[in-house]
């Protein structure tokens, strides 16, 4: 019986199935650095997406002051997580990003001026660095094509972007063409979701940089810059690429902004308050609800996200630790995470599914200014 219900549930489910396959395909078109050999960027992954659930495993925390990498196992009934080990990186790492398959880790040093590349371990979630690559003045942040084809880091100290070619087996990183210079001082660096176009925050110059992705991944500028709130430290966009949404250190508020889907644009919409100093600015997965790290508050400020305009209703601040830097979400959404540099610490919060309001439900140990965060998802 198991078997023939698995079966009759198999063909009720073909049309739907047959339809997210052309939908795939139609948005793999789109892509600068599509190749339909590659499971991420072709109809296939989204054959795997309606059979296999995503499932968030381990959680990465960079140490800027101890200069180490903290490493957990997460719970994925209750969110919790628990120490595996640290290890050793570049000098005062501030992000760490880790690439959609859950393969590789990559993190920015801005002491030592580099990157450093971590293989992951699947079943331990243990990093070995495989690679330590030069890059420019202060890399700050970092960011991949959803393909994974293709990096950037953002160069705080000369306000230059570089381009990365990523080996598709080991993770290691090449220079890809000449550094972009930005607007001002860059430092956030987010990638739209068509991999056409590519965002830095511009905390100097208080303006978000257009980059166009060419199709060898190198990057033009888009001549423009979109205007937001003083000192933007980070920028990032709704899992659609329709918004985006820059956290204003000076100002102390969030900037809404429309992209264009036709040129990348950016055309600031709206302004939001959050609480003193917000660093970071990020929708959950489902795009439903955003979070804003209020560093010089130790709070973090919770919004609705208006799914037709992409507008903030402000709902309230929740205490985090001393100074929450990043953030990050599980796979689900049910649960958010924040980097407390000040305290050394991780927050774990739920996430209410109907409100979107945060309910903090432990804090664990990292160690000396604890500041990115990212999570590994596997299929």
């Amino acid at each position: 019986m198991k078997r023939h219900s698995e079966r009759v549930t198999g063909v009720r489910r073909f049309p739907q199935l047959l339809a997210l396959l052309v939908l795939g395909t139609l948005n793999c078109s789109y892509a600068a650095d599509c190749d339909l050999t590659d499971i991420r960027c072709s109809p296939l992954l989204t054959y795997h997406l309606f059979l296999r659930e995503r499932v968030s495993k381990f959680a990465y925390v960079t140490n800027s002051t101890a200069n180490t990498v903290s490493m957990y196992s997460m719970n994925r009934h209750n969110g919790g997580l628990t120490l595996i080990d640290t290890v050793a990186t570049g000098a005062s790492p501030s992000m760490v990003f880790v690439e959609s398959r859950g393969r590789f880790a990559y993190v920015t040093n801005q002491n030592t001026d580099t990157i450093t590349v971590f293989r992951i371990n699947q079943d331990s979630g243990r990093l070995t660095t495989i690679q330590v690559i030069p890059t420019l003045s202060s890399p700050n942040g970092f960011a991949m094509a959803p393909s994974g084809r293709f990096a950037y880091a953002a160069n705080t100290g000369n306000s230059t972007v570089s381009a990365y070619t990523v080996d598709s087996t080991s993770g290691e990183l090449t220079i890809n063409g000449a550094n972009v210079a930005a607007v001002g001082s860059t430092r956030g660096i987010c990638v739209d979701p068509t991999s056409r176009y590519v965002y830095t925050a511009e905390g100097s110059s208080n303006t978000i940089s257009m980059f166009a992705i060419n199709s060898n991944g190198t990057l033009s500028s888009m001549g423009t810059a979109a205007t937001t709130g003083n000192l933007p430290p980070h920028v990032s966009l709704d899992p659609q690429g329709r918004f985006a949404y820059a956290a204003n250190t000076g100002t102390n508020d969030v900037t809404t902004m429309s992209v264009d889907p036709n040129t990348g644009g950016l055309t600031s919409i709206d302004t939001d308050s959050a609480g003193p100093s917000p660093y970071f600015v990020m929708t959950d997965p489902t795009g439903r609800f955003a979070y804003a790290a209020n560093y010089g508050g130790s709070s973090l400020a919770m919004y609705t996200v208006n799914q037709q305009t992409g507008h903030l209703t402000f709902i309230n601040n929740i205490a985090s630790g001393a100074g929450p830097f990043f953030m990050a979400f599980d796979s689900t959404g049910q649960f958010a995470y924040s980097a407390n540099q000040t305290s050394g610490n991780i927050s774990i919060y739920r996430i209410d599914q109907t409100s979107g309001v945060l309910t903090q439900i432990n804090e664990v140990a990292a160690q000396a200014g604890a500041q990115g965060i990212a999570v590994a998802t596997f299929y």
